[in-house]
């Protein structure tokens, strides 16, 4: 805008030069009154200032000021530049419709005009004749029309790399909002699986800490169960068990932060857990009284190896299903855990006799998690009550597998 007023302050003194000089010309233009030239001139220099803005309003003020010039002035005057100006203005910057019906307008206009000047410049000279007259009509209309007409063109090659500006503009952020939500979805996908670790790292090792220390303070407090020096044992294995769980808890919960940090630092990270790691979770849950049994059908040479991630995906689903035994199954429930190598999928099978889950935490971390982590390796999971009494988790991981991503 500011711009534009520039261009309607540098245009106003010309254009208003020029209409005042009329007064003093043997034209009808000069029998208008004096303050008539200034307005004139105005009319001319005015609409500079909506060029862009409103480019309408800009062509409607210079056709006026021509509708003018051709009753009162019949020759070619400076300021007409402006009418190429104006075509410019609205072929760039108004709605292509409008655009064309104004260039009709003007070049209905020129061709009007042009007979008008041809026929006052074959008067200005000596006699001539109809050909003569006819010749410099068509040199005003061609030159009229093609200086026209290369203004319009040239406007709405403007218009079109506008477009084309506006397009790869639009085009770069629509792909920096996918890039951002792209990275919210990474950002959420890398929240929800330090969700899962720290659930089944704080989890599985408090409800074994729990039972343990429940364990050790009943063995102590109760002196008829059996002989001291075996309650004493008991006790001590207990306390044992509860200092190597906070332990493991520790270290792995050392590695899940150091994932989080950003400085560069080294940071002796533990190894990811393996599926023969799964025995010593059962291990660990038989010594805290409940009776378990631990077997493995086939190998891993029958296929390729699942990886590192995997593995780990299926040690966190073993140790969650144990945790879960801690919390539900109650007294007197037995647990069966089996891993199945086949050439096409490993399994991971545990289940228990006991009562079963009974109401959810509300947070949705456990079975959500499980399944998560299986999905995320091309796998299935499958939890539910079983015939019978008691729970079964089971999860199949396909061999040929890739890890995927939400």
């Amino acid at each position: 805008m500011w711009f534009d007023a520039v261009v309607m302050v540098m245009v106003m003194p010309w254009t208003m030069t020029v209409t005042n000089g009329l007064m003093t010309q043997d034209y009808a233009a000069s029998q208008m009154p004096g303050w008539f030239f200034p307005l004139w001139g105005l009319m001319y220099s005015l609409p500079f200032l909506w060029r862009r803005t409103r480019p309408l309003w800009m062509a409607s003020g210079i056709f006026a000021a021509h509708v003018v010039q051709l009753f009162l002035v019949p020759m070619v005057m400076p300021s007409n530049i402006v009418v190429p100006v104006a075509l410019y203005a609205l072929a760039r910057y108004e709605k292509p419709r409008r655009a064309r019906f104004w260039l009709a307008i003007v070049l209905a206009g020129a061709a009007i005009a042009s007979v008008q000047w041809g026929l006052v410049d074959a008067a200005s000279g000596e006699s001539v004749g109809l050909v003569e007259k006819l010749a410099r009509i068509t040199f005003w209309l061609v030159a009229a029309t093609a200086i026209c007409l290369t203004s319009w063109f040239w406007g709405q090659w403007n218009r079109q790399k506008d477009l084309t500006h506006e397009s790869w503009r639009e085009r770069a952020e629509a792909l920096e909002r996918e890039r951002q939500q792209g990275m919210a979805l990474v950002a959420q996908e890398e929240r929800n699986r330090l969700a899962r670790e720290m659930h089944d790292i704080v989890a599985h090792s408090l409800s074994v800490i729990v039972v343990q220390s429940d364990g050790a303070a009943y063995l102590a407090n109760h002196d008829e169960i059996g002989d001291p020096e075996a309650r004493l044992a008991q006790v001590n294995k207990a306390i044992e068990t509860i200092g190597q769980t906070a332990r493991t808890a520790l270290t792995e919960t050392r590695r899940l932060v150091g994932v989080l940090r950003q400085d560069g630092e080294d940071l002796e990270m533990a190894p990811a857990a393996t599926l023969d790691q799964i025995e010593e979770l059962v291990i660990q849950l038989g010594s805290a009284g409940i009776p378990t049994s631990f077997h493995v059908e086939g190998g891993a040479d029958l296929h390729a190896p699942i990886g590192e991630g995997a593995e780990m995906a299926l040690y966190r689903v073993a140790q969650e299903s144990l945790t879960n035994v801690m919390k539900h199954a109650g007294v007197n429930a037995t647990v069966e855990v089996a891993i199945t190598h086949t050439a096409d999928a490993v399994s991971l099978r545990v289940s228990d006799t006991g009562a079963g889950p009974t109401q959810s935490d509300g947070l949705g971390h456990g079975l959500v998690g499980m399944r998560e982590r299986v999905a995320a390796w091309g796998g299935q999971l499958n939890a539910g009550p079983r015939r019978g009494g008691g729970f079964e988790v089971h999860a199949i991981l396909p061999t040929k597998n890739e890890r995927k991503h939400p």
